[in-house]
């Protein structure tokens, strides 16, 4: 049975852009180095919600930024959001459908 393509589907919901810039490595100084950044279509959640960090701590996410597709995301890189801030990423959830492709992540900022 074919439920339909939720890439598809959710393409009429991405009307923002974030940047994801890759974490790289730690400087001498031990600061987070990033790769460029690639500019990526998503749906931004703007409200507070009680999450579990990736380092296991409650913590309240401020947004949400839902991206479609095969986009590989960690906690350790870095977001820019469309008003220019680079909050934090609090955790990151991927989505797979039934054939093991990653279809959806969600970056908990």
């Amino acid at each position: 049975m074919v439920v339909g393509n939720f890439t598809a589907d959710f393409a009429d919901w991405r009307d923002y852009t974030v940047t994801i810039a890759q974490f790289t490595s730690f400087n001498k100084y031990g600061e987070p180095q990033f790769g460029s950044g690639v500019a990526t279509a998503c749906y931004i959640e703007m409200s507070p919600k009680l999450i579990r960090a990736a380092n296991g701590q409650e913590v309240v996410s401020s947004a949400r930024a839902y991206i479609v597709g095969d986009v590989t995301v960690t906690p350790l890189d870095k977001v820019t959001l469309p008003d220019g801030s680079s909050p934090p990423i609090l955790k990151v959830d991927h989505y797979y459908n039934d054939v093991a492709t990653l279809e959806l992540s969600v970056i908990n900022v």
